[in-house]
């Protein structure tokens, strides 16, 4: 009785993911809704942040439905469906690791700056409100551009010593930091226009 059970269910929910494959929208949403627990645990567990945890989901069901096409029946949906949970869990957590990274290594270095004796009190309050705009443009940088801008001007790293890191090659690593500057440029002027 259990194999033919099994058997069943397998069957009806190859059928529901065929139907959503169809176009069918009442597909796709019955089988969000029963897999929506299923996703939040397996995010929740690799991410342990609600705010974030709740935007993966919401991403892991747009992939889920974006790549829908690919799935081939090869393995239980919900199993697809938790590898794709899975790997949207990862990257966030890698993008959110690294920003904070970055975020630390800013802090940092304000920190550290030298503050000529000869500043005034607005002259500091200036330099402050540069940096805290600095580090919020890098913050709404991709994770590479807020790694390779923090690895060759934080880190002090060689263009050479960051092919290594990054694993890339030297004129790559000559565009991505070029690419980077500007959008970082981008970023924060638009924080800054007032």
């Amino acid at each position: 009785m259990g194999a033919s059970y099994s058997k069943v269910f397998i069957d009806s929910e190859y059928h529901t993911v065929q139907c959503a494959m169809a176009g069918d929208q009442n597909a796709f949403t019955y089988l969000t809704n029963k897999y929506y627990n299923l996703v939040y645990a397996t995010i929740n567990d690799i991410l342990q942040q609600p705010e974030y945890t709740l935007e993966a989901v919401q991403d892991t069901f747009i992939k889920a439905f974006k790549y829908l096409p690919t799935w081939r029946g090869h393995c239980k949906w919900s199993t697809w469906l938790y590898c794709i949970a899975r790997t949207t869990a990862l990257d966030y957590f890698r993008q959110h690791k690294a920003q904070q990274r970055h975020a630390k290594i800013l802090t940092e270095n304000m920190f550290h700056q030298t503050v000529d004796a000869n500043d005034t009190p607005f002259e500091r309050l200036v330099r402050q409100e540069q940096y805290s705009g600095l580090l919020g443009a890098i913050e709404q940088l991709s994770s590479d551009d807020a790694t390779i801008l923090t690895l060759y001007y934080f880190d002090d790293l060689s263009l050479h010593q960051i092919c290594i890191q990054m694993n890339i090659n030297l004129s790559n690593a000559k565009s991505k930091l070029c690419r980077a500057r500007q959008r970082l440029r981008n970023k924060y002027d638009a924080l800054t226009v007032t």
